[in-house]
């Protein structure tokens, strides 16, 4: 029987797509997906306009989230609970060598009105190149405020 659709489902499903879809940054859509009530469960119901102007997702992910929504929610892993595995049994077991590391949602906006979101650890004062002639700012999505921040310089 399918599993009933839980919040920690949706973050173990895009972690499955970032390790075995090699879909980039897929995580960075967690918190839109969620706040728009989006589950692997109805991923493929969601109409691709709405996925993309909405979530942000480019028009290549969300071919492979829908038809691999569909896989993971039927297999295994969905039913898990994240206490059984601790992650998915696709992903690299923990080790001390490989330690869970937070994972930031950022966003390069272009000044040309353009954008693109990825992942990765927080940054640190002096990650910044100083390249004052970017045609862009990076933001960073601020879970205790609950919107997107602009990275400050330095």
């Amino acid at each position: 029987s399918p599993p009933v659709p839980s919040p920690s489902q949706l973050a173990r499903f895009l972690e499955y797509a970032e390790t075995e879809l090699h879909i980039l940054n897929a995580t960075a859509f967690e918190q839109r997906l969620a706040a728009q009530h989006i589950g692997p469960d109805i991923l493929p119901e969601i109409d691709d306009k709405t996925l993309a102007s909405e979530i942000g997702i480019p028009a290549s992910d969300i071919v492979h989230l829908k038809k691999g929504s569909t896989v993971w929610w039927n297999g295994p892993d969905a039913k898990r609970k994240r206490s059984d595995t601790g992650q998915s049994s696709a992903s690299h077991p923990k080790s001390p060598t490989r330690p869970h590391q937070k994972r930031v949602a950022y966003e390069k906006r272009y000044h040309d009105k353009g954008a693109s979101c990825f992942t990765g650890p927080p940054m640190i004062a002096g990650d910044d190149d100083e390249d004052k002639d970017k045609d862009y700012d990076i933001w960073y999505e601020s879970t205790e405020h609950q919107k997107w921040l602009p990275i400050p310089r330095g």
